[in-house]
């Protein structure tokens, strides 16, 4: 669970707070906060569209910055490319560990350490990689199925309205009329 949580907050701190995305070729400014290249480039622009009279400010904190103090911070990019690394493999949530183990009884992904607790005891596992083409195939053929199922139920849908339309036949612009 620690793990998970180490993971979120670095996830956070690699966020811009102007795009809200994971920073890319993240820059820092005098205050040391840090943006995306492209975002803090593209308020140093609108700032001179609107009032080139003004210096540039932090879009967290207000602190005055010149476009000349901008930095790389390869330190950040870095943690930034193992955060996407760490999102890239699938993780345990209550363990951290990757999910390399598939449980055939809850048909789900495990841990090692899941796969030790008490709650899978007895249970068929395998290698992910082992059930996977297995479990593709059988994904497919129920793509498959269900493809020729909606294609039947389109069909009798048609048909369905087509006889709707009959029943109605030439009286369905007759209106009934009430007696005064």
């Amino acid at each position: 669970m620690a793990l998970a949580t180490t993971i979120k907050k670095m996830r956070e701190e690699a966020m811009c707070s102007i795009c809200l995305e994971m920073m890319t070729e993240p820059l820092s400014i005098d205050c040391g906060h840090s943006f995306c290249c492209q975002c803090i480039e593209g308020t140093l622009e609108n700032l001179q569209v609107t009032s080139s009279l003004r210096e540039p400010q932090c879009p967290l904190c207000r602190a005055p910055f010149q476009r000349e103090s901008l930095r790389s911070n390869k330190q950040l990019e870095n943690l930034i490319q193992t955060v996407k690394e760490i999102d890239s493999e699938r993780l345990c949530e209550e363990h951290g560990e990757q999910l390399r183990l598939f449980c055939e009884d809850d048909m789900r992904l495990l841990c090692w350490r899941c796969e030790r607790s008490p709650q899978h005891s007895g249970h068929s596992m395998a290698l992910v990689e082992d059930v996977c083409p297995g479990y593709k195939e059988k994904l497919q053929k129920a793509v498959t199925k269900l493809r020729e199922q909606d294609d039947q139920c389109q069909g009798l849908k048609l048909i369905t309205k087509k006889q709707i339309r009959k029943w109605q036949g030439p009286y369905s612009s007759f209106e009934v009329q009430k007696p005064l």
